[in-house]
């Protein structure tokens, strides 16, 4: 029982010294001496103290934020349902979308340490809510049926990377999906 405790005990160290950051993904450290590190771990094997710093893996590939009718935030985060909004001339519209972005690698421990594990509750879900209902009150309900979609697009799209670009959020493309009177 005693060699197996050891072995158990050897292995965590060692296992607890590399973080294996895979494609796609860059870690973070936390150290309990320094707080977070500065210094973000690019794909490879990566050398940290076991038991005094701790790795976080973020995902810096491109994600779909998908907002739909019926979406359920309990299933998948990455997400919301359809957008209520009121245009310029009173009518009621239910927008779907769908929002692709990344983390910026080069900021990813600025994300970690101000905003914390919960940036898609915290700041992209509700950023983009706002940002919506701002860009679709400056239009008219038959705006968004008609030639002007690709412009309440772009708006919408230039909003988002004027908030979120300095949270360390890139915002790539912006897909007007269906929307409903």
């Amino acid at each position: 029982m005693e060699k197996l405790i050891i072995s158990i005990a050897i292995e965590d160290i060692l296992f607890g010294m590399f973080v294996s950051v895979p494609p796609g993904y860059v870690a973070c450290i936390y150290s309990h001496g320094q707080g977070v590190l500065l210094k973000v771990l690019r794909p490879g094997l990566h050398f940290k103290l076991p038991f005094w710093h701790k790795a976080k893996l973020f995902n810096t590939q491109v994600q779909e934020y998908q907002i739909r009718r019926g979406f359920d935030v309990e299933e998948s985060e990455l997400g919301d349902a359809e957008i209520v909004v009121a245009s310029n001339d009173g009518k009621q519209l239910a927008v779907e979308m769908t929002i692709l972005f990344h983390i910026d690698p080069d900021n990813a421990t600025q994300l970690w340490q101000s905003i914390g594990d919960n940036f898609i509750e915290k700041i992209i879900r509700p950023t983009i809510r706002s940002r919506v209902r701002t860009v679709a009150a400056e239009y008219t309900g038959n705006d968004f049926f008609s030639n002007k979609r690709a412009e309440i697009e772009r708006k919408i799209h230039h909003e988002l990377v004027a908030s979120l670009s300095p949270k360390g959020i890139v915002v790539v493309d912006v897909l007007m999906g269906s929307v409903f009177a």
